[in-house]
């Protein structure tokens, strides 16, 4: 007859007491692997960590490459239904780190904690890399659980870094954008967040990643309309007009992008449309709003523009002063020139009408009297706000 196996009170009693000391988060570093997915946007190659608490999103440059320098950056997407769930999911993220570093090099890793839901990275990738590869830790007691990573992930680099032809003061912006989307400015940088900001209407936009040739940031989620746009990459200043639209309204075709402050046609033909549209004729009759820049500053002034013909006239003032110009359109480009009334300058160089974007963009070259300042270039970027 067999005895029946009966577990003494004793022992059951500190089998129970040794479960209860392993906390859920422990077991959770010991027994679990989050699932991982990766793709392309916006200039962006996002990498999603799915946990019970929500996404841990890291950020990476689409085009970064062997040899680059790069910034990018880990943001925590929590659950939850109400405020108070949503936070305390916020504060569990809060408990993982990310571990980036380029294939091969693990010793060149950074260990990124997204406090607040976010946290920035530069890395340098060495050549002959071929990847950059995530892995997710759980901290345990403040400890980070090195040897049972939660879930890893390797991304993709170029093997040579793509060739951006423009020069180095100059950049192109987006024209159009979704609330709380990626927005791309192409232009030569040096890949790290240090010396890099994009403002949205004034507002400073989270920087998500950088690399050599762009920068990518988050349009706000809390404005909409017809902004002014600046990017700043160290002593470079570029300004322009930025339409950010709410998530309902925002189209499925990509966004219009328009560039400024390039002068050289081999740079507009990034951006320039057909010489000719087709089948109907270009008028720019409307109220226009004005972001005049030069060496001396910049300047935002609105003006209503009247179109006969191909004849194409407005004028700016202010208090003091006033500019006239007058524009002749031949396709989408108008030859304009300016002149102050007075005698004391002119103006003359080609604006170019991007249709997308409703947007009139150049550079004027000014002319002064004898003993002025010379070589005086001032960039305009109008966007018209009705017709």
């Amino acid at each position: 007859m067999k005895k029946d196996l009966a577990i003494p009170a004793c022992l059951l009693l500190a089998l129970v007491v040794i479960i209860g000391a392993l906390q859920p988060s422990t077991l959770l570093a010991q027994t679990t692997s989050f699932k991982s997915d990766s793709a392309k946007e916006d200039g962006l190659k996002v990498t999603k960590f799915e946990t019970p608490y929500g996404n841990l999103v890291v950020n990476l440059p689409d085009d970064m490459a062997d040899t680059d320098t790069i910034s990018g950056s880990v943001v925590a997407e929590p659950l939850g239904n109400t405020e108070e769930e949503r936070n305390s999911n916020a504060d569990t993220l809060e408990g993982f780190v990310v571990d980036v570093a380029p294939k091969k090099s693990p010793e060149k890793k950074v260990s990124c904690k997204p406090s607040s839901g976010y946290a920035p990275f530069s890395i340098l990738i060495p050549n002959l890399c071929g990847a950059v590869d995530l892995v997710v830790y759980r901290r345990v007691q403040g400890e980070i659980q090195k040897t049972q990573p939660v879930a890893t992930c390797a991304v993709t680099c170029l093997p040579k870094p793509p060739v951006l032809h423009l020069p180095p003061d100059k950049a192109i912006l987006p024209g159009k954008g979704t609330c709380g989307k990626p927005m791309v400015i192409k232009g030569k940088c040096d890949g790290k967040f240090g010396n890099s900001a994009v403002y949205v209407g004034k507002k400073s936009c989270r920087m998500l990643a950088e690399s050599p040739r762009q920068q990518v940031a988050q349009s706000p989620k809390d404005l909409t309309g017809k902004l002014t746009i600046e990017s700043v990459e160290g002593n470079r200043r570029i300004v322009g007009i930025f339409e950010n639209l709410p998530i309902a309204d925002s189209m499925q075709s990509p966004p219009a992008s328009v560039a400024k402050k390039i002068e050289d046609t081999q740079y507009m033909t990034m951006r320039t449309p057909a010489a000719q549209p087709v089948g109907r004729s270009i008028d720019l009759s409307g109220n226009w709003t004005i972001i005049a820049k030069n060496n001396y500053g910049a300047q935002t002034v609105s003006a209503r523009l009247t179109q006969n013909g191909n004849q194409v006239t407005w004028r700016t003032s202010g208090e003091n002063w006033s500019v006239d110009y007058r524009g002749t359109l031949s396709g989408y480009a108008l030859d304009t020139t300016q002149n102050d009334g007075n005698g004391k300058f002119t103006g003359h160089g080609v604006l170019t009408y991007d249709e997308g974007a409703d947007t009139l963009s150049g550079t004027l070259n000014f002319v002064f009297p004898s003993g002025s300042p010379q070589g005086v270039t001032t960039d305009l970027v109008m966007h018209r706000d009705s017709r």
